[in-house]
């Protein structure tokens, strides 16, 4: 099986909320660190998309900050964390590379759980 670390980015097949079928590939961004990765094959993972909504849980992403370039800036959506089945990952696409960056990213998911 795979292993994926933390700030990974992956793609995966995103299945349609609002429609009664259907799926998409989508960038995904790994947040769960290699502890947590190899107990049972699962990762946690926080969305990513070019429609920027500027909302307190977002985190902006440009080029700069990966190892390999998305096609536009792109929003980690930090509030809308799931898990996924490694297994079941379609690709890696890169990686954060601004240490700095997903130290962000990471403490505006705990902010969005934090009571």
């Amino acid at each position: 099986m795979k292993k994926y670390n933390q700030g990974d980015i992956v793609y995966i097949d995103f299945q349609y909320i609002d429609k009664k079928s259907g799926s998409k590939p989508r960038p995904c961004l790994v947040i769960s660190n290699k502890s947590s990765n190899g107990i049972d094959g699962d990762i946690l993972v926080c969305p990513i998309t070019s429609t920027i909504r500027l909302t307190s849980f977002s985190v902006i992403i440009d080029n700069k900050d990966l190892s390999r370039s998305l096609p536009k800036e792109c929003e980690i959506r930090t509030n809308k964390v799931f898990t996924y089945a490694s297994k079941k990952v379609l690709s890696k696409h890169g990686e954060i590379i601004n240490t700095a960056k997903l130290e962000e990213i990471i403490n505006k998911v705990i902010s969005a759980i934090k009571c």
